[in-house]
């Protein structure tokens, strides 16, 4: 007696029509690959009859699916079928063999498993081997040595140079015994103790380079490692940062200033913005305008919607470096260059109180900042290169500053998560991101964002547009 084999009438015949069409064949040629009869499958197409949960399982095992695929009802999603890994550079579906396209999909099945088991799972923090974090110690170093300052009624540039040394080794004797680590470390080898001499040594002629720069200026160091928002553990606070956005929600900005410094113009108190790179760093404006660079901007921002309203002016904000690495120079270039000061705070600032920033330079290039006073153009000079901004251009910043941030947060709040890396000149995050083990982003098959590299007029004009 035959046996009948129970027939599956549920088959999607659409999914098998796609998956012939992607395969390059015909129904009828997939019909001879697996054995079934032209008839029965003709039939089976148009839902007269069914098939047997084996046929449908050489239909599935052919095209490298599950047979789930095929009972699913509705068309192919093919943005979920075609990942970025499936498209050439052209952006267009590539022709993949069958085997290859197995296997993306498999991983990208894992990718997924992956990324719904990391969601459950606590962001865990990496130990690192790192004998000290030199750029968080020179921070709190100075932080200390201003407080102390402060604390004892000193002030930076009354105070002589001997009394400032004195004053900060003191510091880093005490921060040395504090803190455990430090101790420790120190403690383990001789060669831990020479890494914070020389971190020592460094802070010294940083310290030398600051007292220099208050002493030619109006502005006086006046507080350290100031937060706005909910930033804490700070001795001082400059309130709440926040910004309305179109939807009325409003976005909470948190972040330290590492040092602002005061000085009193007219009746009014400016403020000036410091923050400490452990090397030499410029303000690019074109990072600025693509809003990849926001620092600077946000911190003038953050003093201009200060709590205090004697606060709410400010002048600038400055990169100053602490290390300097020493230059090839000749024998004969040793003695021109002595002179030269190579701690150059390098920012952008409202070019009306450059006297109270460097009241010594009457032509030239600054010494201390990044800005030039000549006989056409007075502090304006070198325009394109310089740090000083016209009054106007330096509201328009701030505006332009503003505008962007409030267009980003609305971008991640309405969901734009794009797989879409920017790439400016050579620099590109790919190289540091923490998810490239499992980014669907392959830079030899995908389209980098390509930014325009752009020079301050260039941005400029843009701020300009944008105020207009």
């Amino acid at each position: 007696m035959k046996k009948h084999l129970e027939r599956i009438t549920a088959i999607n015949p659409g999914r098998i029509q796609w998956c012939c069409h992607d395969q390059g064949i015909t129904p009828p040629e997939l019909a001879e690959i697996i054995g079934i009869a032209q008839s029965n499958f003709t039939r089976m197409m148009t839902g007269e009859i069914g098939i047997t949960f084996n046929q449908l399982r050489k239909i599935a095992d052919y095209f490298n699916r599950g047979v789930l695929f095929f009972l699913e009802q509705g068309p192919v999603d093919t943005v979920q079928v075609y990942t970025p890994q499936f498209r050439t550079l052209a952006n267009q579906k590539s022709h993949l063999s069958t085997k290859v396209k197995a296997i993306i999909e498999r991983v990208e099945r894992q990718r997924d498993i992956y990324l719904s088991l990391r969601e459950e799972v606590a962001e865990v923090e990496e130990f690192k081997f790192e004998p000290l974090d030199l750029g968080s110690f020179y921070h709190r170093v100075l932080d200390a040595l201003l407080k102390r300052l402060d604390a004892e009624g000193k002030d930076f540039a009354a105070t002589d140079d001997g009394e400032l040394i004195t004053l900060l080794r003191e510091e880093i004797e005490k921060l040395t015994k504090k803190d455990s680590f430090i101790s420790n470390f120190v403690s383990r080898r001789g060669y831990n103790e020479f890494i914070i001499d020389s971190a020592g040594r460094v802070l010294e002629d940083c310290v030398m380079a600051i007292a220099q720069m208050v002493r030619t200026g109006s502005f006086r160091p006046k507080f350290s490692e100031v937060s706005f928002g909910k930033a804490g553990d700070t001795h001082d606070t400059l309130g709440k940062y926040e910004l309305v956005l179109a939807d009325k929600r409003v976005l909470s900005l948190d972040g330290k200033i590492d040092r602002l410094d005061y000085a009193v113009v007219g009746d009014e108190k400016i403020a000036l913005v410091f923050d400490y790179k452990r090397r030499d760093t410029s303000f690019s404006w074109s990072e600025f305008s693509h809003g990849l660079d926001m620092q600077l901007p946000i911190y003038m921002l953050a003093v201009r919607n200060a709590a205090d309203p004697g606060t709410k002016n400010v002048a600038g904000a400055f990169y100053m470096p602490i290390e300097v690495s020493p230059r090839k120079t000749t024998l004969g270039e040793l003695l021109e260059r002595s002179d030269n000061f190579e701690y150059k705070a390098k920012g952008v600032f409202n070019g009306k109180f450059y006297r109270q920033l460097d009241g010594g330079t009457d032509s030239g290039w600054s010494r201390f900042y990044s800005f030039r006073v000549t006989s056409k153009d007075r502090q304006y000079g070198n325009y394109a290169i310089s740090g000083a901004l016209k009054p106007n251009d330096f509201e328009g910043l701030l505006r332009f500053a503003e505008q962007k941030m409030i267009q980003l947060a609305q971008e991640i709040v309405s969901g734009k998560i794009d797989v879409s890396p920017y790439r400016l000149g050579q620099v590109s995050p790919c190289s540091y991101c923490n998810y490239r083990p499992v980014c669907r982003f392959d830079w030899q098959v995908n389209d980098y964002n390509f930014l325009e590299s752009l020079s301050k007029s260039r941005v400029l004009e843009r701020v300009e547009v944008v105020d207009g």
